[in-house]
Parts: structure tokens; sequence; C-alpha cells
């Protein structure tokens, strides 16, 4: 009896779904994947053109995470208010299909056509057989969380159906919420109210009244006093002695700022202002046409003898005070 060796065909190893965003080299897989995809006329719209890649890039992350075809996920994914939705019908194809449970069954209680009238979502765990009630949705309900009597609304023609719908998407969230992405269901957002944005209300700036005229009073008008007339082809004076003055000061090397502010400091006038050199008096200009050298004196040794202080006020009483 002979034997032979009979070769077995080779058995492919198992795949694994993997998501397009767990790492770079899955990325750039994906987005391939997102461009073909996107040139099919098969796809809705919201998925098709090159400017839809992220889109389908989305739909192929959710596919992958509930467990099913892309085709499946793009037919009953809907945008609702800004917001992905899967639709009632797909969620629970989806808990049927799952096998963790028994395919959901739906118990009516109440009277049709009443407040009273109501639906249960029921379902057993295949694993523990342990029953899996959902919660009982009302009429009564809908009417009071808006869904009924909103405008459009499927409740008031399709009242049984929508029991059925509301009462699947509340078992899941109960049992399976995984199934669902945690998202609600198309049903249900279009069941939330729209919030209207608020009209932006402008308040006109009322104009700031005038500020009151305050009218300050009338200061009388500072009359310069009438220059003295020298006579033609005399000198004057005051100028003669600014220039002495002026040329002693330059020969001790010494400023009048430098003489004013030690005359200040010793209290040589009453009024410092009258210190200007242009206000002096003949009878100062000419002390100081003389005091030259002592001045020197008392601006490098920085003081001001009392002597010296009661001189210059002696030699001119007659400082002119300025208006």
């Amino acid at each position: 009896m002979s034997t032979s060796l009979v070769q077995l065909p080779a058995t492919a190893a198992p795949t694994t779904a993997i998501s397009p965003f767990s790492g770079p080299a899955a990325f750039e897989s994906a987005q391939r994947m997102a461009l073909a995809l996107s040139t099919s006329t098969l796809v809705p719209e919201a998925y098709r053109g090159a400017d839809k890649v992220g889109n389908v890039l989305i739909a192929l992350e959710m596919a992958q995470r509930i467990g099913c075809s892309f085709m499946t996920i793009v037919q009953n994914l809907h945008i609702i208010q800004g917001r992905p939705s899967l639709s009632a019908s797909f969620l629970i194809a989806t808990v049927n299909s799952s096998g963790r449970f028994t395919p959901l069954r739906f118990e009516f209680q109440g009277q049709a056509g009443t407040d009273s009238r109501g639906c249960r979502a029921s379902a057993r765990d295949k694993v523990t057989q342990e029953p899996c009630p959902g919660t009982v949705v009302t009429i009564k309900m809908a009417r009071e969380q808006g869904w009924y009597n909103r405008s459009g609304s499927k409740w008031p023609s399709m009242e049984e159906q929508m029991l059925q719908y509301r009462a699947a998407a509340f078992w899941s969230r109960i049992y399976c919420p995984e199934l669902g992405l945690g998202m609600l269901t198309r049903e249900e957002l279009e069941d939330i109210p729209v919030e209207k944005a608020k009209p932006e209300i402008r308040v006109k700036a009322e104009p700031e009244p005038a500020a009151a005229v305050v009218e300050e009073p009338a200061v009388a008008a500072h009359v310069e006093p009438a220059p003295q007339v020298t006579p033609a082809g005399a000198a004057n004076p005051s100028v003669e002695l600014r220039r002495k003055v002026k040329s002693e000061f330059t020969r001790v090397g010494i400023t009048w700022p430098v003489v004013q502010s030690l005359a200040v400091a010793g209290e040589w006038w009453d009024n410092a202002a009258s210190t200007e050199f242009k206000n002096l008096s003949v009878e100062a200009l000419t002390y100081l046409s003389t005091r030259a050298d002592r001045i020197k004196t008392l601006v490098d040794n920085q003081t001001a003898p009392a002597v010296d202080a009661v001189a210059v006020v002696e030699a001119s009483p007659s400082v002119v005070e300025p208006a």
C-alpha cells in the first residue's frame, strides 16, 4: 500500500482593518484609497470630488470602527445642523448584526391615538441570556420634548414608526453606545429645534453734549511801558553797560546764568525773576561791571557772603520788576 503526501492549499492569514489614523503609513494608504473613491459617481455628493477627500477619510475611519463597509457608511451617514448622524434603521441593523444581542424587538403599550401610546425596545444578551429592556418612549414625551409639534415633524403622520426609531436609539446608547459611536440618530437631530441667530442690536450712540463753555474773566491787557527815547546821537547807557558787563564776565570766564544762580542762592534780590539780565537797572549793571573779579571768586567758592548781598541790593535799588 503506497502512501502519498497530500499538500493542503495554503490558508490566507486573517487580515485586520487598520484605521487611517493609526500611523503615517496607514494615513498615506488611506489617502490614496480616499482619492480613488472620491472619483466614483456611485458615492453620495458629500463624498464626491477631490475637495471631499477629507470626508471620505472620516467615513473610512467610521467604517473601520463599526466593522462595516465604506458604502454602507456613506449611504447612512447624514449631516444634520452641521453634525454627523446615523439613521435609526442603520443603527437597528448594526445592533442586530453585531452578534452580541438577539435582534431588537419592540413592545407597544397604551391606547393608540392618545398620549399614553408608547414603545419599548428590548433584546437579550447572547452570552448571559440577561434581558435588556429599554426606555419607554411615549407620545406624551414627544409632545413635552417638542418633537411632536415642531414644523415639519413626522410624528403626527407616523407615530408608531417614530416611537420605534426613538426607542431603538435610546436602547443602543444604554447597552452598546460604541456601535453608534456616541452620535445622535438622524431622526433625533431633526427633532432638535434650530436655534436662530439672535439679531445683533446696535445702539446708536447719542452725541455727547457739548461741553459748557466757561468764559474766563477778562484780563486787563498788559501795557508795556513806553520805551525811554534816547536823543539822537546820544549813547544808550543801558546798552553800553550790558556790553561792558558781558565783556567783563567773558574776561573772567563766567556766564550770566552762573551769576544768576549765585544771585538767587544768595538772595541778592527779593524776586528771583527780576534777575533776568534784560531787566537789570542801570545801577545794578554799573555795580556788576566793577565786580566781575569778586563775583568770579564767589562762583569759584560757591558762596554768597551777606556783605556782598547787601552791597548788591543797595547798589541796585531800582531793578525793574517784570509784569
